[in-house]
């Protein structure tokens, strides 16, 4: 059986900045993965912690909605779709030539409205996030070092 996998590929915007949405509160921010100097991540809104897998999860699925996995029957050329066990079972008996990967790319534009979008700059880390201007006021903590947020300052 050969399998035909999808690559989902970010693109950040025009500042470097990446989409993330929470996985618990499932609000949106972006960052600028060069300021991102640990593994983790702090949802700005609610505080949960994650790193950039659990951020993207939400956004990823979307993007990866109308591109399934699938697997083709080498003997029979019968397309096949998977459910999320059969994929985990497929892949831990998959030799590295029964791939043929194909890249998904995914922009901010197709998740938030970038024209609505604002920096928000952190204090403690001296960091910026953007967010979409309607949420200035709902955001609690960095997104950096989970520090709690007295004074939200909007450039």
């Amino acid at each position: 059986m050969k399998v035909i996998s999808t690559v989902i590929n970010p693109i950040p915007d025009k500042d470097g900045f990446h989409i993330f949405e929470c996985d618990n509160c499932y609000k949106k921010f972006l960052i600028n993965l060069q300021d991102n100097k640990e593994d983790k991540i702090y949802c700005p809104y609610c505080g949960n912690e994650g790193n950039m897998i659990t951020f993207t999860n939400n956004i990823r699925e979307k993007a990866f909605k109308d591109h399934p996995i699938s697997t083709i029957n080498s003997s029979t050329d019968e397309k096949i779709e998977l459910d999320i066990e059969q994929i985990k079972e497929l892949i831990e008996n998959l030799n590295s030539s029964d791939i043929d990967v194909e890249v998904l790319e995914y922009s901010i534009n197709e998740f938030i409205n970038t024209k609505e979008l604002v920096n928000f700059e952190f204090i403690c880390c001296d960091k910026t996030i953007k967010i979409p201007m309607d949420m200035y006021k709902a955001i609690k903590f960095c997104a950096f070092c989970k520090g709690e947020i007295l004074l939200n300052i909007i450039e």
